[in-house]
């Protein structure tokens, strides 16, 4: 992420080149207002007077005055820096021109006669002798005006004493909408493009010239008129792109020209030079067609590699994190534009002379990549060292006279740089060099430390404590002692406020001397400071005791003991009697024995008493097992273990029947102890099952209850001689037995120990086929004319049979049976045939016979249309059998002809034929239809008689 960074910042800088050198402007600035105000610039405002008669006095100009006031004024003098288009040029004039960022508008769009002006005036030198300005235009046309009272921009370059300088490219003045001029219309404003123009002030170097850029409105106050303008200057020279080691150099000459002539015949606003040879010497012509003529500059560019020579100084001093960087780059043509600086901390300036604040001190690789106008860099990296200033600083105790102190040396560097020390104990000794040197005072008082700290950078730093050295107190040990052996003696040392006795024994405190000779004191008042003294202390001989050997025992066995030697009395400890036996509780005892002589000196011996306890054994806990089943009897708790049955530790074996063992175990001391067992043996199960009762047809869903008895099951699996297993300790289990067959069943149990029981049960379900149920009814149709149908059965597997023939009468059981139908109402018969096998199992099917309903059609044989009331149409009658909606009648006379259709049953002839009176005589009739029990299609025909 970081070298992108870098990579982008070079590219803008690259970008940034020629604005960048536009934007310096070290001899013009703000000139183009990149400064976002109007400094060095002055403003005017005025205002236009029409001629008293403009139609009489057309050649006459307006009163023309924008100097009246001095000073901007809001609205008519604006900063513009938001790129956008003019809202009076239809989206075609950009506000901005390109390779600008901030432009001034001169002039606004209310018309009240207004005019404004900007002034800018500049000393001429070699660096801004070459000035470019650019320049919009937006002014409303004035249709019925004169040129001299439309609205209109003026610019004007003039020397020190007023005089218009630069001939055609210094003046330019147009008013709205003026031919030949390049203008644009919106709704009635024209407007002018960007120009560009370019004047040559060499000829004015040393002199001072001003810039004058004016807008009016139309002196009758109807239309506005404002401009935009900016403007530059720089060197008159060509912008050379020759870096050193280039094979290319690309002359540019600035944009915005009406035409580029190039002393090698180009027109382009830049070339480019293959194998460029140096010394050569290019020129350009730069053109800007105005209304006062063509105004044209020349520039010339010597062609030469360009070298950057990136360089800077700094200044920093101790203790400060602010670097100052002083840029001493240099370039042989054109100028250093841009600098990129790296501080070596993942930071970066892009400014001239940065002023850098480190955060920490430190040696930093600090990188400066200078750029000059055309693009051409050069990187130079020195090591910049950030000093800091340590921090000295120590603790020290105060001390004691004589005794050696050592101070702590916590002085530190923010970056860990080595330093020298040097101390001064202020007692006149040497000063010492080390780290953290040790000292000793010989002579009380307060002392005053000095520590200077030098860095490695040679920054130092001191720092000043005061000592306080206390002087020894006066400690006496007190007279010398002669006393029996083992008799109390009490150490009392003076002249300070604590005492440490060489033997360990308490100040003040009464103690058993254990060896005679010297007694050391070390005293150490209240400042901390110690002193010795000593005392002699002597034993008188002591008569000789034994007590006898160690004694161990286990557990509850008596003891006694006997002191021997030369004493003549002897005492025992813990309310022992001397040759008395008694049984001590466990443990481990060492016992003291006090023999005394005549002088009632006494002599002391030891022994030690061990009284070990009875193991603790354990048999293990009772245990149940399965019948048959073998078991392991362990002991624990002590060493070795003994079983009574015949039993061996550890060992296993299978008892026949349930039993008690005991078990004697042995430490390792030799004490004993006794434990018993249990060891059990559980009581089967006893399994037994039940089939439910009930016919078994495939496919059979079997239903077995569990009667066993004994030990409760834990697990129980069942399996159903199927394939079909199952794993359940329910009272009650089934399976479905999908093919006819008998089937072993086994059961298994096993109990919460693990003992395992099973049985099988062969051909414990036994699986039935069903029968299959079939039959045909001849006929298949019926009729009420004929309602009677012969049943015959297809069955297999089956010894019964029950016939429902679904028309209300009684079944039967008949194997083939004929039935006539209930035919009222008419209707179609649902028929079951139910099938029983010798083991119960049943199949049925059932079959629909249709009931065909009967058609039933009458016609007459004659009708007399003759005009009285009897018999005047031909119209057969339908009762029952016909879908009316599928019916058609027809009549023919005796040539085939057709005189009468209908599809109406309703509907009859009335012997006419297209409402003429058709003749006597035979007609012949045909009625098409279809049956309403079926999509059967009938045709009947027949002959009827027209009589008058």
């Amino acid at each position: 992420m970081k070298k992108n960074l870098v990579g982008l910042m070079l590219f803008s800088l690259i970008l940034m080149t020629g604005a960048a050198y536009s934007q310096m402007q070290p001899a013009c600035p703000n000139a183009n207002f990149s400064q976002g105000g109007f400094n060095n610039w002055t403003g005017y405002t005025g205002s236009m007077i029409s001629p008293a008669n403009e139609a009489t006095t057309p050649v006459i100009p307006a009163v023309w005055d924008p100097f009246q006031v001095n000073g901007t004024v809001m609205g008519r003098h604006t900063i513009v820096s938001t790129p956008g288009t003019d809202p009076y040029t239809c989206g075609g004039l950009s506000i901005l021109p390109p390779g600008s960022f901030v432009v001034a508008r001169l002039g606004d769009a209310n018309s009240n006669s207004m005019a404004e002006a900007l002034t800018y005036s500049m000393p001429v030198t070699i660096d801004n002798a070459l000035l470019i300005y650019k320049y919009a235009a937006v002014l409303e046309i004035g249709p019925s005006h004169t040129e001299y009272t439309q609205p209109r921009l003026k610019i004007t370059i003039r020397d020190v004493a007023g005089n218009q300088i630069g001939g055609p490219c210094g003046v330019y003045d147009v008013y709205s909408d003026q031919p030949g001029q390049n203008f644009q219309t919106c709704n009635g404003v024209s407007w002018l493009p960007w120009s560009t123009a370019a004047l040559d002030l060499s000829a004015f170097i040393g002199q001072t010239i001003q810039v004058e850029f004016v807008t009016q409105d139309c002196s009758q106050g109807a239309h506005f008129g404002y401009a935009y303008v900016t403007m530059s200057c720089q060197p008159l020279k060509l912008t050379v792109e020759y870096c050193m080691g280039n094979n290319n150099a690309t002359i540019t000459a600035p944009t915005g020209f009406s035409s580029y002539l190039w002393s090698n015949g180009a027109t382009t606003p830049s070339i480019t030079i293959p194998n460029p040879a140096p010394g050569s010497i290019y020129s350009c012509e730069l053109t800007t067609l105005t209304n006062a003529g063509s105004c044209s500059v020349i520039i010339e560019a010597p062609l030469e590699p360009t070298i950057v020579e990136p360089n800077y100084t700094y200044t920093q001093n101790c203790g400060q994190l602010n670097v100052q960087f002083t840029n001493t780059s240099t370039v042989n043509n054109n100028a250093i534009v841009a600098n990129l600086w790296n501080f070596g901390d993942n930071t970066t300036s892009t400014q001239t002379n940065p002023n850098h604040t480190y955060t920490t001190p430190g040696v930093y690789d600090v990188r400066l990549v200078s750029y000059e106008t055309a693009g051409c860099r050069d990187t130079i990296i020195q090591q910049v060292t950030v000093k800091s200033i340590p921090t000295a600083d120590f603790t020290v105790p105060n001390t004691c006279m004589l005794s050696p102190v050592t101070v702590v040396n916590t002085s530190t560097d923010l970056i860990n740089q080595s330093m020298t020390y040097s101390w001064d104990f202020g007692d006149g000794t040497p000063l010492e060099t080390s780290a953290n040197p040790t000292h000793s005072y010989q002579t009380a008082g307060t002392y005053t430390i000095t520590l200077v700290a030098t860095n490695a950078d040679g920054c130092t730093h001191t720092r000043v404590r005061n000592i306080t050295v206390y002087d020894l107190p006066p400690v006496e040990a007190g007279v010398d002692q002669q006393l029996c052996p083992y008799v109390p003696m009490t150490l009392n040392g003076s002249g300070a406020i604590s005492y440490t006795w060489d033997n360990g024994a308490v100040n003040g405190t009464p103690f058993i001397p254990t060896v005679d000779g010297k007694y050391i004191v070390t005293g150490t008042d209240a400042n901390g400071c110690m002193n010795k003294d000593s005392l002699m202390v002597t034993f008188l001989p002591a008569p000789v005791v034994s007590a006898g050997p160690d004694v161990t025992v286990c557990e509850n066995t008596p003891v006694t003991f006997t002191g021997t030697g030369t004493a003549t009395t002897y005492t025992w400890d813990n309310g022992i009697t001397d040759g008395q036996a008694y049984v001590p509780n466990v443990g481990t005892y060492t016992i003291v024995l006090h023999g005394y002589d005549a002088s009632n000196c006494f002599g002391l011996d030891t022994v030690i008493l061990t009284v070990n306890t009875l193991p603790n054994v354990n048999a293990g806990p009772d245990q149940i097992i399965c019948e048959g089943a073998s078991t392991v009897l362990a002991g624990s708790g002590a060493s070795t273990y003994v079983w009574d049955n015949g039993i061996t530790d550890n060992v296993s074996f299978s008892p026949a029947s349930t039993l008690t063992y005991t078990v004697t175990g042995t430490s390792a001391v030799g004490c004993e102890n006794t434990d018993e067992v249990v060891v059990a043996i559980e009581e089967p199960i006893a399994i037994a099952i039940a089939p439910a009762s009930g016919p078994a047809c495939e496919p059979f869903t079997a239903m077995i209850f569990n009667n066993s008895t004994g030990t409760p099951s834990v697990n129980t699996q069942w399996s159903f001689g199927d394939g079909n297993t199952l794993s359940s300790i329910n009272d009650t289990v089934t399976n479905l037995y999908e093919n006819q067959g008998c089937y072993d069943v086994t059961v298994t149990s096993t109990t919460a120990l693990g003992c395992v029981w099973s049985q099988t049960y062969p051909s414990f379900i036994c699986v039935y086929p069903n029968p299959h149920a079939a039959f045909t009814a001849n006929p298949g149709v019926i009729s009420v004319i004929s309602p009677e149908s012969d049943l015959v059965n297809l069955s297999t597997g089956a010894t019964q049979y029950i016939w429902n023939f679904g028309d209300g009468t009684e079944i039967s059981n008949d194997f083939n049976p004929t039935h006539t139908f209930v035919v009222e109402p008419e209707q179609n018969f649902a028929v079951t045939l139910v099938a029983i096998s010798e083991h119960g199992c049943v199949d049925s099917i059932t079959k629909v016979i249709l009931m065909e309903k009967g058609v039933i059609l009458y016609a007459p044989n004659s009708f007399t249309p003759d005009g009285n009331q009897f018999n005047p149409v031909f119209l057969p009658i339908v009762t029952s059998g016909v879908d009316k909606n599928q019916y058609e009648l027809e009549i023919f006379n005796r040539w085939g002809e057709s005189v009468f259709k209908t599809n109406d049953t309703l509907e009859g002839w009335d012997g006419t034929y297209k409402g003429i009176a058709c003749k006597e005589g035979m007609y012949s009739w045909k009625i098409t239809y279809k049956t309403s029990s079926s999509d059967e299609k009938r045709e009947q025909l027949g002959h009827v008689n027209l009589l008058r």
